[in-house]
This record gives C-alpha cells, sequence and structure tokens, in this order.
C-alpha cells in the first residue's frame, strides 16, 4: 500500500463487532474505497481503552470529507447477513470524524512485526527474513492490516508445520492467500486457494506474485463446489457457522487419510462445529486453542493415518 498523499484530509469510521467478523467487515469498507483498515483488538499495541473482550474495532480511512453514500447502509445490510451464521449478533460504528493527520498510513508500520511459526517466517516486504529461514512467506499487509497474524492463522501455520510437506494442498476461504502461499514454499506439487471474496482473490494473486510463487498455486474465486479432486490437506479459517454449513462440501475434498484443519472458531463454538464433521464421517483427531480460539484437526478415515 503506498502512503497518504500530502496534504489530504480523511474521514474515519470505526466498527466494533466480535472477532469472527473483522474481516468480513474489512472487506467490505476496503471494497467501498477505503484508503486503509486496521484492525484493532486486544493484542494492539494501542487498543481502544472501552473495546469489549473478545471485539475488533475495524478502523478505516477514506479521503476527502464524509464517507461514500450508502456505505452505512450497505454496513448494516452485511451485518444483517452475517448474523445468520451468527445470532445474537452485536456491533457499534465509531464515527466518522475528519482526520488531518496524514501519517497514519505510515505509522502502523512501526508496529508490525514479524513472526516465526516453527519452519515459517512470515514478514512483510520492507524487512528481509533472517538468513537460514527455511520457508520464508512475505505478506504486505497492503490494504487490510493488522499488527501481526490473527490466533485463527498461527494456529494453521502451527499445525501445518508438523504437516507439510504433503502432495496436494486446498485453502477453503484463502484471504490474504497466507496459507496456500506457505503450502507452496513448504514444497506442497499441488495447491488450491479459494475465496467467494474477489477482493481476497486479488490479494492472494498479488501476493503470489511477491513471493515468486504465482506460478505454483491456482486461485480461483468461488465457492467449494469449484474444487476440483481431492486433497491431502485442507484447511478452512472461516466463520463456524459457514464451517457447520460447508462440512459435506469440504469432507468431499479429503482423499482417504487426508487431514482436515477447521479455524476460526470461538471455544464455545467448537463441539457444535466438531459434530458437524463427526456426522460426515470423519474422526477428530484433536483441538489446539490460543485464547479464545480453537483449532480443529479431523482426519478422514482409510489410507495413510498420521
Amino acid at each position: 500500500m503506498n502512503g497518504a498523499a500530502d496534504n489530504r484530509q480523511w474521514t474515519r469510521i470505526g466498527v466494533r463487532v466480535a472477532g469472527p467478523l473483522a474481516e468480513l467487515v474489512a472487506d467490505l469498507l476496503i471494497t467501498a474505497g477505503a484508503g486503509g483498515v486496521e484492525l484493532l483488538d486486544g493484542q494492539h499495541p494501542l487498543p481502544p481503552a472501552d473495546l469489549p473482550e473478545g471485539w475488533v474495532e475495524v478502523r478505516a480511512h477514506f479521503p476527502g470529507r464524509g464517507l461514500p453514500p450508502g456505505l452505512a447502509d450497505e454496513l448494516e445490510r452485511s451485518l444483517r447477513q452475517a448474523g445468520d451464521f451468527l445470532p445474537g449478533l452485536e456491533y457499534q460504528l465509531c464515527g466518522p470524524e475528519p482526520v488531518e493527520d496524514d501519517d497514519w498510513a505510515e505509522g502502523w508500520r512501526r508496529y508490525f512485526v514479524p513472526v516465526t511459526i516453527g519452519r515459517f517466517h512470515i514478514h512483510p516486504g520492507w524487512l528481509r527474513p533472517p538468513p537460514g529461514s527455511r520457508w520464508p512467506v512475505r505478506i504486505d499487509p497492503g490494504q487490510a492490516f493488522g499488527t501481526g497474524l490473527h490466533a485463527t492463522t498461527r494456529l494453521c501455520l502451527e499445525e501445518m508445520d508438523r504437516l507439510l510437506p504433503v502432495d496436494s494442498f486446498l485453502d477453503a476461504g484463502c484471504g490474504s492467500g497466507i496459507l496456500a502461499l506457505a503450502a507452496a514454499r513448504a514444497g506442497c506439487r499441488r495447491v488450491l486457494a479459494l475465496d467467494i471474496d474477489e477482493v481476497a482473490c486479488r490479494e492472494t494473486r498479488r501476493n503470489a506474485r511477491r513471493n515468486g510463487l504465482d506460478q505454483h498455486l491456482d486461485v480461483v474465486y468461488g465457492g467449494l463446489d469449484a474444487a476440483r479432486g481431492g486433497f491431502e490437506l485442507v484447511a478452512a479459517n472461516i466463520l463456524s457457522g459457514e464451517l457447520i454449513a460447508a462440512a459435506g462440501l469440504l469432507a468431499n475434498r479429503l482423499l482417504p487419510g487426508a487431514r482436515l484443519l477447521l479455524s476460526g472458531i470461538l471455544e464455545e463454538e467448537a463441539d457444535g462445529v466438531a459434530a458437524a464433521y463427526r456426522r460426515q464421517g470423519l474422526r477428530l483427531l484433536g483441538r489446539r486453542r490460543q485464547g479464545e480460539w480453537v483449532l480443529l484437526s479431523l482426519q478422514r478415515p482409510g489410507g495413510k493415518t498420521a
């Protein structure tokens, strides 16, 4: 992302939602024309003092005075739709308010911390990976950024570090593409990144080019029915409601003996998600927890065992 132009005026809006909805709101704000989106949660160096526990403030800056026409209505409509998966959904709007300081577009960089997870080293483009990094992956925050990796992504990468390389990998709901890029960097021969969000697909392709991996993975705009064939390892880091709704489709993408990693799950939702996949005949191998977030590791019977 380029820095803000000198002497420009900006309008800032904040949308506070439960953690699982933060990326949905960020994507919507980017599509609406935000010059940048920042996610502020309890792990941020300067979190809002009155932010409820488990919530995230998605803070966006738009060029000029005022917000794009219809943005508030579009936000409310999308959040109501998300409520189909998360009953009792609540959100808070903060602002809009004018911003005179142009430093916001660059100031967050000093808080962006590279992360090493097993053999993976996740870093932005302005920082070089340390010598000897086995599997470096460059992820520039671009238009949607935070202060490092969310717990749900960390959990996936920790488990992938144990399991990779494999021959084939599916990233269902790829977002920035970080999991697909990690699999490609680890040497997986066939990698598919899939998302129903066009912005996410564009960002994944951009990140693949930056990593020199654009010839090593395919990016498809569409749902799980757009995936063809089976995979040895599948990761899905999306909302719990979506995971439950997609249980049959995800299970059908697994080869015999293949592993499935499910993330984006709050602790109180984990049992319900696990039950949905047991009904598909999958075996629960274990669960890992980081803060309020849980990763479920499952396996399709048959073939080689873990």
